[in-house]
């Protein structure tokens, strides 16, 4: 899987506003659907892990916080309890 490093801005991004992520899927237009693993285990706060990202002349990949992103990665079962991973942002 691609890792990718995206300006996620200065009060966001951990290097020097830049994260790490994994690139989930790239888009016909170019742009990328990036997973940031911050290791956070609150299933409410899941969806602000994915990020679109484009290319820029300035930043190389910037993070798009304004885009909406919603995932749909299917359903899984934990114990006995069947959950469904959608995230919408």
């Amino acid at each position: 899987m691609e890792t990718i490093k995206v300006f996620m801005g200065m009060e966001i991004g951990r290097y020097d506003g830049y994260e790490f992520g994994k690139v989930l899927k790239t888009y016909k237009n170019g742009t990328k659907l990036v997973w940031f693993d911050h290791e956070n285990d609150d299933d409410d706060e899941a969806w602000d892990e994915l990020w679109i990202a484009q290319q820029d002349e300035c930043f190389g990949w910037y993070g798009i916080d304004s885009k909406s992103v919603r995932a749909n990665l299917g359903t899984f079962t934990q114990g006995w309890l069947t959950k469904s991973a959608e995230f919408d942002r």
